[in-house]
Formats: C-alpha cells, sequence, structure tokens
C-alpha cells in the first residue's frame, strides 16, 4: 500500500552501549514504556559559510562539531530506562514470583544507549543514534482526562548511521501494567500529601554535555555534570502548613533568615497486585529535600478551589521497583 507513512509505521527500540557509540555483543533491544513517541531526532551538521575578502557571496561551507539532539516520551511501565540516570540495578529475588530493582548513583556512572527507528515495510529506512546520553527525566502523574503518568526523556548523541545491528521489522512489547495517578502517593516527611492533583519529579544531570577533541567532529566522550533532582507538586490548600513549611518551620509566621527544615520525600506508583498477579510497583526515594517556593492559584474565583503550586529541589534520589522480570534489558 502507497502513501506517506505515518507515526504508527515507525519502529523505536533502545539498546543499551558496552561503551561510548558502542552496542553490548548481545544487545536487548526494549522500548521504555507503553503508548512512546520519539519526539525528537534531530542531527545538526553546524554548516558555517566560509568568504573571502571583498565577497559578499560564501566561498565554499564547512561543517562543525556534530550535535545530535533526542527526545522520548510515554506512560510510566516499566524502569529499565532508570539505567541511563543512576546506571545498572542491583537485582534482588523477593523468592515469590517478584524481583525488586534497586537503582542508586553508587551502582554505577549512567550509561549510554542508541536508539533504533526504522519502518516496518524497509530497513533502508533505519537509523541509529548513537552515543545517547540522558540529560533529564521527568516523571509526571496527573489528575487530568487520560489520568497518565508520563514520563519524558531528553538528552544528546554522538552519532548516526544506518547500520541498527538488530532487525526493526518487528516493535518490542512490555508486559507490566500501565501507572496512572490514582496508583500515585506523595509522602513529605513520612506523612502522605492530601488532595494532590500533579507532581514533576526531575531527576536531571546539570551541565550534562558531549565531549569533543582534536581528530574528529564527532564526540568521543561525555560529561554527566551535577545530580540535581527536583520535586514539583501542586496540591489543594486545606492549612497554612505548607505556607509555613517554606517560611522555614512548621510554627514559622515569618519568612526566617536559614532555611534549614529539610525532610524526605517519597514517590510511589502501585498497581496495588501481589507477588504472581503482575506486581507493578515503582518508589522513588528522596532525601534532603528542602522548600524552595511556595504559589497559590484560584484566589478570588469562585468555582476554583485555591490550589498551592510546591516546588522542593532535593540532594539525592534512589529508586525501588518490584516486578516479576527477573533480568533486566
Amino acid at each position: 500500500m502507497g502513501g506517506v507513512p505515518t507515526g504508527a509505521d515507525v519502529r523505536t527500540n533502545i539498546q543499551w552501549e558496552s561503551d561510548f557509540r558502542n552496542a553490548e555483543s548481545s544487545p536487548s533491544p526494549f522500548v521504555p514504556g507503553a503508548g512512546g513517541t520519539l519526539e525528537t531526532a534531530e542531527a545538526v551538521n553546524n554548516i558555517t559559510r566560509i568568504t573571502n575578502f571583498s565577497k559578499d557571496v560564501a566561498a565554499t561551507m564547512k561543517a562543525g562539531a556534530f550535535e545530535g539532539a533526542w527526545s522520548l516520551s510515554w506512560d510510566l511501565t516499566t524502569p529499565w530506562w532508570l539505567r541511563s540516570i543512576f546506571g545498572a540495578p542491583n537485582t534482588t529475588d523477593n523468592g515469590d514470583g517478584s524481583y525488586t530493582h534497586a537503582y542508586s548513583l553508587g551502582t554505577g556512572d549512567p550509561d549510554s544507549f542508541q536508539i533504533l527507528e526504522g519502518y516496518e515495510t524497509s530497513t533502508a529506512a533505519e537509523r541509529a543514534l548513537k552515543g545517547c546520553v540522558t540529560g533529564s527525566v521527568r516523571i509526571e502523574p496527573s489528575v487530568d482526562d487520560d489520568g497518565g503518568s508520563r514520563v519524558t526523556m531528553d538528552g544528546f548523541y554522538a552519532i548516526e548511521n544506518t547500520d541498527t545491528g538488530v532487525s526493526l521489522t518487528s516493535q518490542d512489547t512490555i508486559d507490566e501494567d500501565v501507572l496512572n495517578y490514582a496508583d500515585a502517593t506523595l509522602k513529605r516527611d513520612g506523612s502522605a500529601e492530601a488532595l494532590v492533583q500533579n507532581a514533576t519529579l526531575d531527576l536531571s544531570w546539570e551541565a550534562s554535555r558531549a565531549i569533543q577533541t582534536f581528530g574528529s567532529r564527532f564526540a568521543t566522550d561525555y560529561l554527566v555534570g551535577l545530580f540535581s533532582p527536583n520535586l514539583d507538586y501542586s496540591k489543594l490548600k486545606t492549612d497554612a502548613a505548607a505556607l509555613q513549611d517554606v517560611y522555614g518551620g512548621a510554627s514559622a509566621t515569618v519568612v526566617q533568615e536559614d532555611i534549614e527544615n529539610s525532610v524526605s520525600a517519597e514517590l510511589s506508583l502501585d498497581n496495588g497486585k501481589a507477588a504472581g498477579s503482575g506486581i507493578n510497583q515503582h518508589v522513588y526515594s528522596l532525601s534532603g529535600t528542602y522548600p524552595d517556593s511556595y504559589g497559590e492559584d484560584g484566589a478570588g474565583q469562585p468555582t476554583e478551589a485555591i490550589t498551592e503550586n510546591l516546588s522542593r529541589p532535593t540532594t539525592n534520589v534512589t529508586v525501588d521497583v518490584t516486578n516479576e522480570t527477573a533480568t533486566p534489558p
């Protein structure tokens, strides 16, 4: 059948690299989650015009540093993409048919990967984005019409070609349940926050970038920078606790000189199923969160509830995911 291809014709998989720009010897391509889209896959040659004296047109042009940019989004299901932030997980067999995959910065460096894009009917159209490095991931459960917990991940890549190394005439699938806002709980200092409307957990590497060097216009290494996670969320106002918190403490009535009321926080999403019946549980544990900002929406609007908008930068995050997959891809 002819015609212009649509997004439904595109096959997109991820595979890990053994070292920067080189795929593992026996890769296991996977998709990061359900409802996925490859939103950006941009190659830039940075062409520069070269001019001569007394000429107002370019004599020639020359390619500069190659820059690749990518972004993916999907509905939260599997955790395997977390390896690009934390490195490979430590996996524990719980003995009941479930496995817990623990991610932390202590388990290794963030790993690079490849995004493989192709069409079901044409291997000639395949693209392999190599040396992909994640700069930011945002997990965003939200009370809205579709009720999703959308994940958006973006970063840069070093080089690309048409050598994917695997067949892209079929699409890898997932087995875990999609997690949405109805599966979510947000805790601050051990207690569940009430009437939460949305949350954004941003796992970012500040100033992550490709490393260029003599001899090639393609990046040969990468720098991940400073781990800079942040939690933003909105909740309906019921009392003054959130405002007092940003002032500097539970009893504060004025903004304090020093803001030292650091507490833990936790964002969890759990489908409520038991081991052996499809358990899918994600727990993001935040240590050292500080009250950075407080704002309100809805004042003066009789048909709207007052919504508090809160932001809490955090020093570190660990993640424990329990499902029924023994070996991560």
